[in-house]
C-alpha cells in the first residue's frame, strides 16, 4: 500500500472470542513459564500470546503517516496515476524490437487493447511482469537483467514472486517441466533462471504513488541501452568485419589465471587457453563439509593462498602464511572413487576430493573443515555471461573477465573525488581478479 512500511499484517480477533483460538507453538514474549528439560510451557492469558518476538514497532508507528498520505492524495487519484504510468510503460515496452523485427519484451501482465484510450488498466494494479528475449527469440535470464538493473540503480523483483501458480501459467511451465527442473537441481532463489531454453521465472517492476513518468522513461532507456543498443553494436562490428574495415584493436597489458577458485592468481605473459578459458583456470575449488564452495567474502584468508606453477615438473606448489608448502600434481587426479558434488551459483558439478594430507593443510590454515576439489574433466556448466551457453567450470558466470586500464583510472579518479583524499594507491587491477587487462583500442582509451 505504501512502499514503506511494508510486510505488515494484522490478526483481527473479537475480544470475547479470543479464548477460542488455540496456539500450538510459542515465541519470545508469549509465555509465562517454560522448562528447557521437558515439553512444558504456559502461554500468557491475554491476546499477547499471539505476538511472537518483538513487534516491528517502528513500522507500526509509520502506518499513521502512510495512511495520512493515502488520504491526502486520494485513492482515486493514486489509482488514475498508477494506471496512466502502467499504460505508458507497457505501450512503449511492446514497441521495443530488434532490427530483425523480433520483440525485446514478452509481457505477462494483462495488456489487451493497449492502444485504446478505454483500456482498463485501473483493475490491474501497478505491477508489470515480463521477460526479455535475445534477437533469436531465446530468453535472457532474469538474473542477468536484475544485475544490470542494479548497476543502473533500478530495483526489480525476479523469480516467481511467491506466486507459483500464476508464474507457471503465464510462462507455460507444465507440471512435468517443473518436476524436471527440480530434478535438474533448480530450487527457489537459485541462479537457474533458464533451463532447456525456458525461463524459470520472470522480472517484475512495481509502480506506486511516488513513481513518475521520468522513472518509467529511465527504465525504458535502460532496456534500449543495455539490450537493443548492445545488439546493434554487435551488428556494426560484424558489418565492419565483412567489409574488411579496420576493427578496434585492444592492447593486452596483463594476463592472469586463478588455479584455485577464490585463491591467489598467477600473472603470466602468455598461456594456453580453450573454450572453457585459460588452462588450469579455476580447475580447483575449496569446499566446506556440505559441498559449498568457499569464497573470500566468508574466508578472506583464501586470497593469501598463492599458487606457483612448475610446468617442467607438472606440479602446482601452494604457499600460505605460516604454512609449509603444499605440492599438488597437475598431471594426476585425486582418487576417482571420492567423487564430490560441488554447488556453484546454483549449479552442481562433480569433482574429485584430495586425501587427508591436503585436507589437513587447508583445514589448519582456514580454521574450519575444508576440502580441495579438482573438477572432473568432462563436467561443465553453461556460461551466463556475454557468450551465453558457452561451457565453463568452477567460474561464476564466464570463462574470461576483461577489464581496461582506462576504466581503472576513471575509478581511481572518482574515488579520490568522493573521498577528498588520495586513495588511488589502494586500487590495483589485481583487486578485480581479471583474466585479461587491456589498455586501449587503436591507441584510444
Amino acid at each position: 500500500m505504501f512502499g514503506y512500511p511494508t510486510g505488515l499484517g494484522a490478526l483481527l480477533v473479537k475480544k470475547d472470542l479470543e479464548n477460542v483460538l488455540e496456539k500450538v507453538f510459542f515465541g519470545g514474549g508469549t509465555i509465562e513459564a517454560v522448562l528447557a528439560s521437558e515439553r512444558y510451557h504456559i502461554l500468557r492469558k491475554n491476546i499477547a500470546r499471539f505476538e511472537d518476538g518483538t513487534l516491528p514497532f517502528l513500522s507500526i508507528l509509520s502506518l499513521k503517516y502512510g495512511f495520512d498520505i493515502l488520504s491526502w492524495l486520494g485513492m482515486k487519484n493514486i489509482q488514475s496515476h498508477i494506471s496512466s504510468l502502467r499504460h505508458h510503460l507497457i505501450k512503449n515496452m511492446t514497441t521495443l524490437s530488434y532490427s530483425n523485427g523480433k520483440p525485446l519484451c514478452i509481457i505477462y501482465s494483462p495488456h489487451q487493447n493497449i492502444d485504446s484510450q478505454k483500456s482498463s488498466h485501473v483493475k490491474y494494479g501497478g505491477t508489470v511482469a515480463f521477460n526479455l528475449l535475445y534477437e533469436d527469440g531465446q530468453p535472457i535470464g532474469y538474473n542477468h537483467v536484475e544485475k544490470l538493473a542494479s548497476l543502473s540503480k533500478i530495483h526489480l523483483r525476479t523469480g516467481c514472486f511467491c506466486n507459483p501458480g500464476a508464474c507457471q501459467k503465464y510462462i507455460g511451465l507444465s507440471p512435468s517441466m517443473v518436476k524436471e527442473h527440480v530434478q535438474a537441481g533448480h530450487v527457489c532463489w537459485d541462479e537457474k533462471d533458464v533451463i532447456n531454453g525456458v525461463p524459470t521465472g520472470a522480472v517484475r517492476i512495481s509502480l506506486g504513488y511516488m513513481s513518475t513518468v521520468e522513472d518509467c522513461n529511465y527504465f525504458l532507456d535502460f532496456l534500449k541501452q543495455h539490450f537493443l543498443n548492445f545488439s546493434k553494436l554487435n551488428q556494426n562490428m560484424n558489418a565492419l568485419s565483412i567489409r574488411n574495415k579496420e576493427l578496434p584493436i585492444a592492447v593486452i597489458t596483463s594476463l592472469y589465471f586463478y588455479p584455485i577458485k577464490s585463491c591467489g592468481g598467477v600473472r603470466v605473459t602468455s598461456w594456453n587457453f580453450g573454450v572453457e578459458g585459460f588452462e588450469y583456470d579455476r580447475e580447483w575449488t575449496v569446499v566446506d563439509d556440505e559441498g559449498q564452495y568457499l569464497n573470500q567474502k566468508k574466508h578472506p584468508k583464501l586470497s593469501l593462498i598463492i599458487p606457483e606453477m612448475d610446468l617442467e615438473n607438472n606440479v602446482m606448489i601452494l604457499s600460505a602464511p605460516n604454512m609449509p608448502k603444499l605440492p599438488i600434481s597437475l598431471k594426476d587426479y585425486p582418487d576417482k572413487n571420492f567423487i564430490t558434488p560441488v554447488s556453484v551459483c546454483g549449479d552442481t558439478l562433480n569433482g574429485y576430493s584430495y586425501g587427508q594430507d591436503v585436507t589437513d593443510w587447508f583445514t589448519a590454515y582456514l580454521g574450519a573443515p575444508s576440502f580441495l576439489i579438482r573438477r572432473e574433466p568432462v563436467e561443465t556448466r553453461e556460461s551466463r555471461g556475454a557468450f551465453k551457453a558457452a561451457p565453463i567450470g568452477f567460474a561464476n558466470e564466464s570463462a574470461f573477465l576483461l577489464i581496461s586500464t582506462s576504466s581503472l583510472e576513471e575509478l581511481k579518479k572518482r574515488v579520490n573525488e568522493h573521498s577528498g583524499i588520495e586513495k588511488s594507491h589502494l586500487i590495483d587491477e589485481a583487486n578485480f581478479r581479471p583474466n585479461i587487462v587491456v589498455s586501449s583500442f587503436n591507441g584510444r582509451d
